[in-house]
């Protein structure tokens, strides 16, 4: 599979401004401006927010005015492997191309070689 989902532990903060919002709008909004179309080492490229695992309570530490919960969330990663395949579909018709990733460098489309006269 090219498309997994994966689990990220993290602290994200809320400013006051974010106050009077839905909690779960806000906390969707910043991961996905942090995390998506984003590499992420030994895991792959961060292509959106799939759901919630566990939100914390959120905190406000003195000589802070934001709020800091621990949020478990799951995302979608595009994570090709090597020999894998792409299929673009371009004007109608479609073509397979051979892809050759590598999955130890942050940079796929540097290794794919799709060339533009194949889309």
């Amino acid at each position: 599979k090219m498309y997994v989902l994966a689990v990220i532990e993290d602290k994200l903060t809320t400013i006051p401004e974010f106050f009077d919002r839905q909690r779960s709008e806000v906390l969707i909004e910043q991961i996905e401006v942090k995390y998506s179309n984003k590499v992420i080492l030994d895991v792959g490229l961060c292509i959106c927010f799939y759901d919630f695992l566990q939100v914390g309570d959120a905190y406000i530490y003195p000589s802070e005015g934001s709020a800091i919960q621990e949020v478990k969330f799951r995302v979608v990663i595009f994570r090709p492997f090597v020999g894998g395949r792409l299929q673009i579909i371009n004007n109608g018709s479609k073509q397979d191309i051979n892809t050759v990733f590598n999955k130890r460098r942050s940079d796929y489309w540097e290794d794919s070689g799709i060339n533009s006269r194949w889309i």
